[in-house]
């Protein structure tokens, strides 16, 4: 029984070796392509193949830079299905144990950073300018910035963050820093999207209702680009992912929050 066993395993890592031997140059090409398709599937076993078989190991640094630039452009989308396209590719990015990354993302050369760490850290200073401009115009920023994607690409490298990874003080510390900060944002965001998310018209504000509760579009809206249901949609869809990311937070072990007793 033993010896059928062996053989077995033995036959799957020649088919595997095979396997790879039939990945050329075209097909590491076409796997890098599928990462753009609409559907997660075919992104997804994608993403599992570039990853289980190393294909990643062989793209330059300005192929993964164009990459991430496209996960920053579709992270900032408001169209469907670009959203769940940049956190895929994001959970790709960071698992492909890139050496260069910081200096890929023009981040501090003087200090070796975790790879999760530094693609949260990068996200969540792209938040804080969409958290900016929501705060100054809220259909702005549904149409510009609407805050979702950013927390659902936070959200991806969160779940894949194993909390016993994490040992070293100094690790722990800036986890503590950022995740201060995050939980500070989300209660931020909460409040300018929960006068959209708690009214009780489903359609979507009118834009009277909306002057009156101090929303402001400075008759950008004029044009009709962006709508009210396009603002409710955009509320809605980041009150989600904040739900979400409070979950995924409270998940982590307390070591890394920086004072358990203020939330």
């Amino acid at each position: 029984m033993q010896k059928h066993s062996d053989l077995y395993r033995q036959i799957q890592k020649l088919k595997l070796y095979l396997f790879i031997e039939l990945i050329d140059e075209n097909s590491k090409e076409y796997l890098f392509n599928c990462l753009w398709d609409t559907y997660e599937d075919i992104r997804q076993y994608s993403l599992d193949i570039i990853i289980k078989l190393n294909v990643a190991s062989n793209y330059d640094d300005l192929r993964i830079r164009t990459l991430f630039d496209r996960i920053l452009k579709l992270l900032s989308s408001t169209q469907p299905p670009e959203t769940p396209s940049g956190s895929s590719l994001v959970q790709y990015v960071v698992q492909i144990n890139n050496k260069n990354l910081q200096q890929i993302i023009n981040y501090d050369n003087q200090q070796s950073y975790d790879q999760i760490y530094l693609l949260i850290n990068h996200i969540t200073k792209r938040l804080d300018n969409e958290v900016e401009q929501a705060k100054i115009n809220l259909f702005q920023a549904a149409k510009n910035g609407p805050m979702y994607g950013c927390l659902s690409g936070i959200n991806a490298l969160l779940t894949i963050i194993h909390d016993n990874k994490y040992e070293n003080e100094q690790e722990i510390n800036r986890w503590k820093i950022i995740f201060d900060h995050l939980i500070n944002l989300y209660l931020e965001i909460a409040s300018l999207t929960s006068l959209i998310v708690s009214s009780s018209s489903p359609e979507g504000m009118m834009r009277m209702e909306l002057t009156k509760i101090g929303i402001k579009d400075n008759n950008e809206n004029s044009n009709g680009q962006i709508t009210s249901q396009m603002l409710l949609v955009c509320c809605w869809r980041t009150s989600k992912e904040i739900s979400l990311l409070f979950s995924r937070l409270g998940q982590i072990r307390i070591k890394y929050i920086l004072n358990e007793n203020q939330y």
